[in-house]
């Protein structure tokens, strides 16, 4: 039985993880038409899969850079960390713990750079993965903080939807993704700077 129930998860992890670039990308139409006083269809969550490759590897990408920066953050926390716990004991377990407080913080300032590569993807067809990395990291430059308040403003709904055993988060995330849709557009330059730029 556990064997059937590990192999199920694991056939559910590799559909999710090959799906979830182009299902974002068809999310990311759905609600940026919301947004745009547009009539969004159901279809339109199913509408990004002539673009797989497209979605896949801003999602797979993203993952990777984000493994990687974890991992960089990480082993220098267990390397210093472990010896200072050793010679210092509990004064060295405080430094390690602010260390890896400083780590995470460190990771997560590296996601909320990556956060709009998707929707930079969807406006931009063709751009391909890592440049979509790269601008979404030029747009969220002094911009990450404003994200993160975003998200937190979300804190009471999300602990809120426990109570509902997570029925909650159904109402919830679609006004999560509409506020992600509309930040994204106010960092969005003006159509007249994109023309000049290509101009140039």
């Amino acid at each position: 039985v556990m064997l059937l129930i590990s192999s199920i998860s694991f056939i559910y992890t590799i559909i999710t993880f090959v799906l979830s670039g182009p299902v974002t990308l068809g999310y990311i139409k759905f609600t940026m038409k919301a947004h745009n006083n547009e009539k969004p269809k159901f279809s339109d969550l199913f509408s990004q899969f002539n673009r797989f490759g497209e979605g896949f590897c801003v999602y797979a990408l993203r993952l990777l850079y984000t493994f990687l920066w974890t991992l960089a953050a990480v082993v220098p926390v267990v390397i210093v960390g472990i010896p200072l716990v050793y010679v210092m004991g509990n004064f060295g377990m405080i430094l390690m713990y602010l260390l890896a407080i400083a780590a995470g913080v460190f990771v997560a300032m590296k996601m909320y750079g990556y956060a709009l590569a998707p929707y930079i993807v969807y406006d931009h067809p063709g751009i391909g993965a890592a440049a979509a990395l790269r601008k979404s990291v030029d747009m969220m430059d002094g911009n990450k903080w404003r994200l993160f308040c975003l998200d937190f403003s979300f804190i009471g709904w999300a602990l809120l939807s426990i109570l509902t055993f997570g029925i909650l988060m159904l109402w919830v995330t679609p006004v999560m993704e509409a506020s992600h849709a509309a930040f994204y557009e106010s960092l969005k330059p003006a159509p007249a700077v994109v023309e000049e730029e290509v101009v140039e």
